[in-house]
């Protein structure tokens, strides 16, 4: 798996392990623990490619920008 995606993965984990609301009388919910992570899992990788192109459309030629972005993103996630 890519570094940073495994980083982003260990974040959504850290987060549902946090927010995560242990009911004693239910027992540990994988299914639910799971929805958390999963969501914000997806949530900081809409945040980085946000980030990446953010950075690259930058540059004035929006055409360039958009290339760059998609460039970006594919290198950043090793796509």
């Amino acid at each position: 798996m890519n570094p940073r995606v495994q980083e982003l993965l260990a974040q959504a984990t850290d987060y549902a392990d946090a927010t995560y609301k242990y009911d004693l009388s239910k027992g540990f919910q994988i299914q639910e623990w799971d929805a958390i992570r999963t969501q914000q899992f997806a949530e900081l990788i809409l945040q980085e490619c946000l980030r990446l192109c953010k950075t690259a459309v930058g540059n004035g030629d929006y055409n360039r920008g958009r290339l760059d972005c998609h460039d970006n993103i594919r290198e950043v996630f090793g796509l």
